[in-house]
């Protein structure tokens, strides 16, 4: 089924910007910023450590159901009947440099001889001929490498080993274990991707993972031994997905014993939904914790700091999504009380022109994991992460056919992946250009702050003292 009228939702996504090796961008969640105060609009203002961009851009609207076909299987390639079709569109690059692009993204790589030797025997003409390459090299193992590192910045899962918490309350959790666990998410979602189902439905519903011995004992799981990750079946009861995993539930908490609802559903609207990060208006202020008698959870005292009408406005946006994983603590345990107090994860939210109602963490993700708003953010997150800018009107094109062919294919991700990397966007004269001229920086280092290396509007990047351009990348070093 085809998007409906496109629209743009200028999406206020608390990144840190930076480009890397890949030729896209690269970036990270601002734990300061994850308070539910959103960030600045895609060119407002350069900081010191990066640019804070808007990651959702294109939200145009699916309608209608999944097609059939095309299914991604063990060992297939995705995109098949199923698939949504176009008058294919003559390239405006060469397909060299198109297969250049796509090698980069993808495989992390120059193109090997074939591809070279496919790119001059003059086949490939149209955006049509470069998705079949795409979806041929997705069957290449090389690709896990660029879709494994599309999966850690989409889910921030480079910030995990840098989250801290107070070793009095939580002695087991280390920058050890938050990598372990940024490993179990990129491993469960590129099995989804190459080796399982191959949809996004399972991303967000599958309850199965990949464990070594510490995150074992994290889910209460006895017999793994060692520091490899092995395969293991979840209890569905409480585990369904990459949101109930500790990945997500550990960088979206405090550091104390505290959970943070509004941090987990403002990840939730950006990352999962492209919708707008709500801003607070001037007249908001920090709220002062009154003392109460008893004991109360964490969504009673949250809900009682934020109800001024001033705070609700924008809380009754995040909050709802972030309670269903109060079942969860601050490092991604099952928990059944807190304070003593029997825990609500029930929430309702508007979605999808309708209400959706649930009563915990997997009944919500089962609702995201058929969300046509959730199924075309996927689509522009794809996007937004192989150009390494923000999405643009002039995008309106490639985000429609992206939806078009991944909702026809029956959500098959490797057909996303395809569209994406074969899109008027991608492929247009600037599209795989590695420094754009928007504000953003252009390091080698993903971890390098924007100082060291910054593009100019010329489409140049500029090194920072001490730091010198990378003739081959194109950026600083």
């Amino acid at each position: 089924m085809a998007f409906t009228r496109f629209a743009f939702v200028l999406v206020a996504l608390p990144l840190t910007v930076s480009c890397n090796t890949r030729y896209h961008l690269a970036g990270e969640l601002d734990a300061g910023s994850m308070s539910g105060s959103g960030g600045v609009g895609p060119t407002d203002a350069v900081g010191t450590g990066g640019v804070a961009s808007n990651a959702g851009g294109a939200a145009g609207n699916v309608s209608g159901a999944a097609g059939t076909g095309g299914g991604a299987a063990t060992g297939g390639a995705g995109g098949g009947a199923g698939a949504a079709t176009a008058a294919p569109v003559p390239l405006q690059v060469s397909p060299r440099e198109a297969l250049t692009r796509v090698a980069r993204v993808l495989w992390e790589s120059p193109p090997d001889q074939a591809l070279v030797a496919m790119a001059d025997s003059g086949t490939l003409t149209t955006d049509e001929d470069i998705r079949r390459v795409a979806l041929s090299m997705l069957a290449d193992p090389r690709s896990r490498v660029g879709v494994g590192h599309f999966y850690r910045w989409w889910l921030n899962l480079d910030a995990v080993a840098a989250t801290t918490k107070d070793p009095a309350l939580f002695p087991e959790y280390s920058a050890a274990l938050g990598t372990a666990m940024a490993a179990e998410t990129e491993a469960f979602a590129l099995d989804v991707t190459f080796d399982g189902d191959g949809r996004y439905p399972a991303l967000m519903r599958a309850s199965y993972s990949f464990v070594d011995e510490a995150l074992a004992g994290l889910y209460g799981i006895r017999g793994v031994t060692g520091s490899d990750l092995r395969k293991v079946d979840l209890d569905p009861t409480y585990r369904a997905g990459i949101l109930t995993q500790p990945a997500f539930l550990t960088q979206t908490s405090s550091g104390n014993a505290w959970t943070s609802p509004t941090r987990r559903g403002l990840f939730v609207l950006l990352r999962i939904l492209c919708e707008a990060g709500p801003v607070p208006p001037p007249s908001a202020i920090t709220p002062t914790l009154v003392d109460v008698t008893g004991p109360e959870t964490n969504r009673q005292r949250l809900t009682r700091t934020t109800s001024e009408v001033v705070c609700s406005t924008c809380h009754g946006l995040m909050d709802p999504y972030g309670f269903a994983f109060e079942g969860f603590d601050s490092i991604g345990r099952v928990r059944l009380t807190d304070s003593g107090l029997p825990i609500d994860t029930s929430g309702s939210a508007t979605l999808d022109s309708g209400e959706a109602n649930w009563k915990n963490a997997v009944e919500l993700a089962q609702i995201l994991a058929k969300s046509p708003k959730a199924h075309a953010c996927l689509g522009q997150q794809w996007l937004h992460y192989v150009l390494g800018r923000d999405l643009a009107i002039e995008d309106g094109t490639s985000v429609s056919t992206i939806g078009d062919r991944f909702v026809a294919s029956g959500l098959d991700l490797r057909t996303a992946i395809a569209a994406t990397v074969s899109s008027a966007s991608f492929l247009g004269p600037t599209g795989g250009t590695p420094c754009s001229g928007a504000p953003q920086s252009c390091n080698d280092d993903v971890r390098i702050s924007s100082l060291h290396g910054m593009c100019t509007a010329a489409g140049k990047c500029v090194c920072g003292e001490s730091y010198a351009l990378n003739p081959i990348t194109g950026r600083c070093r």
